[in-house]
């Protein structure tokens, strides 16, 4: 119990940081890394060591999930580390939305080390370190995917329905995480991002969707060629995205040029 009232301690404080506005010494303002830059494409290292360095980098993670408007998870290669750590958060008002409008809870179950868990909020933001995930069973939940590493572009993708995730807490602390539905297909998203997988790599239709709806997106005018195809192959799709670069300023959504 005191161990995991550290986690708990060590998220609150991030999140004092994130109210108080404060930024993280290492932490470059909205940036998140983009289709192209290679350190997306590599498999990232264990974390031996977890330290106070650990739990900055982790910090700066959370500051960039929580400053992008609807953002779910990140994993620690999208910030340009290549360490096996990502972040699942779910807001209240995420999951009242998600289960009001697709009448289905994020998951129906949740164990951790054995014990069920009666309100997924008390696991946010879940933080998992060097995980491992194993399908159980044989069933698939397509849905659409989509990732902050590849702006406003989204396909359908298929994931375990129910998985058993092993991994480490912010204290190295190993535990054992059974999860299915929505929550088990974002924990599944994040960890292909430590293998150097996009979900562009798993689309079971190679067209994708461009957000269309967004004014941002418009204004912006990342993909004007494509705004009025609201869909495209793949293959047009990773052309246009070579053009932003290896990074992307989610502050511009904010306060997007006229």
């Amino acid at each position: 119990m005191q161990k995991r009232k550290k986690l708990k301690i060590f998220t609150q404080v991030c999140f004092g940081i994130l109210a108080l506005g404060h930024q993280s010494p290492m932490h470059a303002e909205n940036l998140v890394c983009t289709y192209g830059n290679p350190v997306l494409l590599k498999p990232t290292k264990r974390v031996e060591k977890f330290d106070n360095y650990t739990k900055e980098k982790m910090e700066k993670m959370l500051i960039t999930l929580h400053s992008i408007e609807n953002a779910i998870g990140i994993a620690a290669p999208q910030i340009g580390i290549s360490e096996s750590m990502a972040i699942v958060s779910f807001s209240s008002e995420m999951i009242q939305k998600y289960e009001e409008g697709k009448k289905k809870k994020i998951s129906n179950v949740i164990l951790q080390d054995g014990k069920e868990v009666q309100n997924i909020l008390e696991l946010m933001p879940f933080v998992f370190i060097n995980p491992s995930v194993q399908a159980i069973g044989t069933e698939k939940d397509k849905m659409v995917d989509g990732c902050l590493s590849l702006p406003g572009v989204y396909g359908f993708v298929e994931r375990s329905h129910k998985i058993r995730l092993q991994y480490q807490d912010i204290e190295g602390i190993k535990h054992t995480l059974e999860c299915d539905s929505l929550f088990a297909f974002c924990i599944q998203h994040e960890t292909d991002h430590l293998h150097g997988i996009l979900f562009i790599d798993r689309l079971v239709e190679e067209k994708l969707m461009v957000d269309t709806m967004s004014p941002c997106w418009k204004k912006l005018s990342i993909y004007p060629e494509l705004l009025q195809k609201k869909e495209a192959s793949k293959e047009e799709i990773l052309e246009v995205l070579k053009k932003l670069g290896t990074t992307f300023d989610y502050s511009k959504l904010k306060n997007p040029k006229n």
